[in-house]
Parts: C-alpha cells; structure tokens; sequence
C-alpha cells in the first residue's frame, strides 16, 4: 500500500505513530462480506464495444472470466464508460480492504475541509498531498487523514458522492469499499460533482497523472505503442494475512476512442507481484473493451 518510500521531502512524525496506519492493523480472515465472491451479480447495462456499439454487459463479463481464469471470485472491478452513460460491474457486492486507493479519498476530504473553512489546501497540505499521491507515502497519508477530520471527514465526502458501501476506518488503509463505489469518486473527480470544487479536481487528477513509474501497474498500464491516452491512477497493495495480498487500482483513461472511469479490487494474492499481474489483466480487458 504505498510501503515503499522512494523520496522523501517532508518528514511528519516518526516511530511506530508515524506508521501507525500501517502495521497496527488487525487482519481479516476470509469469509463474510469481505471475501465472498459474489456469483452471477455482474451488471446487466449494456456496454461499448471497440466498433462503437453497444454489447450486453455479459460479454464483457466473459472476457473477465477468460483473462481472470481460476482467480475471478478474487477480483471485483466497475467501469463508468462516459461516451455512452453506462455503468459495468463484475462481482459488484465483494467488499475488500482499500490499502492505498483511500488515500484518493483521504485528499478529497481534506480539500473539502478547507473549502468548509473559507480556505484551500495549504503549501504543507501540497507538499504532504505530493508525496501521498505520486509516492504513496504512509507518512503524509496518516497526517493529512489529522489535518483533514480522519474517518468522520472522509465518510462524508462518500456519502455526498453515493459511496453507500465504503466506511472510512480510523486506520486508514483498513477503510472497506467496493469498485462500484470507487467509481462513483473517479467519476466525480474526472466528470464534476456539486460536492467538490473544480480546482480541487484537478488538482488532485494532476497528481494521479503524475505516480512514480513503478506504481503505475494496473489501471495505470497502456498497451505497448499506445500514444495520446491521458491516464490518472492510484493504487494500493497490502498483505493483510501471512502470505496473502489485496493489490487495487482506480483510475481515470482518456484518449482517442476512449473515455471512462474505473476500479479493481483483488485479494487472496499469493504475492503483491501476483496481485498486481491480476489486476493490469483485469484493466487490460477494460481497456480493450471499452475502445470505440
């Protein structure tokens, strides 16, 4: 989720306090709302296809199978496909642990908070947002989530945009949400939403646009010889069991035949290197599907 620290430019605390949104966390066990796969609860909404059509959500849903194989209970993943209004979801009602994804949420609400005050994210709150963002740094993600309210501040900002299944937790990285809802925020903050200032969009997609090479997997990842598609992404990877990872990506892709918003959730990842080869296969098909 973000525990590789490549640069530093702000130090906010230290010791296990600094961290404390990292390894004090409790961890799940398989079962329940968390890990339940959810058979036949995909979307029925049509659809794009790369000719310019509209296909039955089902065929997009067989592309995932096929690209997933044995390992599709274990992904989840949700698209808003702009050119035509329609909402795909695979595996809808599987809720996972949002690691590094919240930290999208996180700026959201401390923009807000300032906006509530009569202000704006201050130089501290861009230097801090800088590194949470393009570096996933633990650090500046746990004293933004101070500065900006904690988990009450971050679920009103869900609420306002109809994030109906994500609860901010006081650990931040232990927040629970489905793709369905992570949608809902990328398309808010590509598109416009009454609830968020436009200034504070972009500055927040600016950042997304900018994440160290290295984090870009997933969502982030274009087919080879792609030119001129625009992507923003944040993504996360935690292993919250001995041996097993969460790896997510949300983001934003657009360029020519192309325009929508998505999230993919996986867990039960042998690896974080295994989890985040699922996903970039899962944004692979998204990809490839949702070209006009």
């Amino acid at each position: 989720m973000g525990d590789v620290y490549v640069r530093r430019r702000l130090v906010v605390g230290g010791g296990a306090a600094a961290l404390a949104g990292l390894v004090t966390w409790h961890p799940f066990k398989h079962g329940g709302d968390l890990n339940a796969a959810a058979p036949g609860s995909r979307s029925t909404q049509p659809m794009s296809s790369r000719s310019g059509g509209r296909v039955d959500a089902s065929i997009l849903a067989r592309a995932m199978d096929a690209a997933l194989g044995t390992r599709a209970a274990d992904v989840s993943a949700a698209a808003y496909d702009r050119s035509t209004g329609a909402t795909f979801s695979y595996h809808p009602t599987l809720t996972n642990i949002c690691a590094s994804i919240v930290k999208v949420l996180i700026l959201a609400s401390v923009a807000h908070t300032r906006r509530v005050a009569g202000g704006s994210l201050t130089a501290t709150d861009r230097d801090l947002a800088e590194d949470m963002i393009t570096e996933s740094d633990n650090n500046a993600a746990t004293e933004l989530y101070r500065r900006g309210g904690g988990a009450p501040a971050a679920q009103r900002v869900a609420n306002a945009l109809g994030m109906k299944n994500t609860r901010p937790n006081v650990r931040w990285g232990l927040t629970t949400t489905t793709a369905t809802d992570q949608v809902l925020l990328v398309r808010a903050l590509a598109y416009g939403h009454p609830f968020l200032q436009a200034a504070d969009r972009a500055y927040i997609f600016d950042l997304m646009g900018r994440v160290d090479p290295g984090q870009s997997f997933g969502i982030g990842t274009l087919p080879q010889g792609v030119k001129g598609v625009k992507v923003q992404v944040k993504n996360g990877w935690l292993p919250y069991n001995p041996g097993l990872w969460h790896d997510n990506s949300i983001g934003h892709v657009q360029g020519p035949g192309r325009d929508y918003a998505a999230a993919i959730l996986s867990t039960r990842n042998a690896s974080d290197a295994a989890g985040r080869a699922l996903i970039t296969k899962a944004a692979a098909v998204l990809y490839t599907h949702l070209g006009h």
